[in-house]
């Protein structure tokens, strides 16, 4: 958070940067992924799992592969892949999975992508946590369920849709439907001016060689009508606004979605009531 928070600073008072150096700063604050220690518990739950190594190249900064630590849990052969979120890391799921290794049926996998918690890299980004969705099934199989928070839901649905895969079910927790939206509201916070945001657009294009509109959960979803989706979300939620996933449910209506109002874009992983909902579905396609 140190690393962050000086950015902030350093970005509202630009006059003591050179245009280069606000830029570069610009960069590092859009793509820098805070790191947040383990809690107790968390350490506890990771100290069951059996963890490896697997790593992914790191295309648009450091040119350099970068590792990342996959963390199991369980011996069934219906794989349960979590994805987490921006700032986020595999033990943010630990509510999620202690009441999921209550299924002798699932392996359960979850993660620290690159550029977040225990995992190389100093900056982060969507095509990362892609890379490394599509490294875990080429080693570990495809996922009888996926569930992603957030960034990890976007990241969840471009590698299946990009490796043809279809689950029996996809789980979006609090989804981000619109990178280019998110992250001109972060610029917007620390006052930069939208001529230098249009710069910064720029840049980001002819870095990743794609267009914004790519990194749009509407432009990534690529699915049979058939596919099972569930939704949950918050329609208060302040980091993944809800008419940007309005926008998501009219363009795919048969989308199951569910409303927890008030429940907010992170606590989403402390509920009781959005835990059970889930694994209430998940019995439904058992049965």
């Amino acid at each position: 958070m140190k690393k962050l928070r000086q950015s902030i600073e350093q970005l509202k008072s630009p006059e003591q940067l050179s245009a280069a150096a606000y830029m570069d700063q610009i960069w590092s604050y859009i793509c820098y992924s805070p790191k947040m220690p383990l809690r107790h518990n968390q350490e506890q739950l990771l100290q069951l799992a059996s963890k490896s190594q697997h790593a992914v190249k790191d295309e648009f900064f450091t040119g350099e592969l970068l590792s990342f630590p996959v963390y199991t849990w369980g011996s069934g052969d219906k794989i349960i892949l979590l994805t987490h979120g921006w700032g986020s890391k595999a033990a943010d799921f630990a509510f999620y999975i202690e009441k999921l290794l209550n299924n002798g049926d699932f392996k359960i996998i979850a993660f620290d992508a690159p550029g977040n918690g225990e995992a190389a890299g100093e900056l982060s980004n969507l095509i990362l946590y892609i890379e490394a969705v599509k490294a875990i099934i080429t080693a570990y199989g495809a996922p009888y369920i996926a569930i992603g928070h957030s960034l990890g839901a976007m990241a969840n649905i471009a590698a299946l849709s990009n490796l043809k895969l279809s689950p029996a079910r996809i789980i979006s927790l609090t989804p981000l439907v619109d990178l280019k939206a998110n992250f001109a509201a972060s610029m917007d916070f620390v006052n930069i001016p939208h001529t230098v945001q249009q710069h910064f657009f720029e840049g980001f294009e002819k870095r990743f060689n794609m267009k914004t509109t790519y990194f749009h959960l509407n432009s990534l979803y690529h699915f049979p009508e058939d596919q099972h989706h569930l939704v949950l979300y918050d329609q208060e939620d302040k980091i993944a606004p809800f008419p940007y996933l309005q926008s998501f449910f009219e363009n795919h209506p048969l989308t199951d979605a569910i409303d927890f109002n008030g429940v907010g874009h992170e606590r989403i992983l402390k509920s009781e009531e959005a835990v059970q909902v889930i694994l209430e579905k998940i019995q439904t396609i058992q049965d």
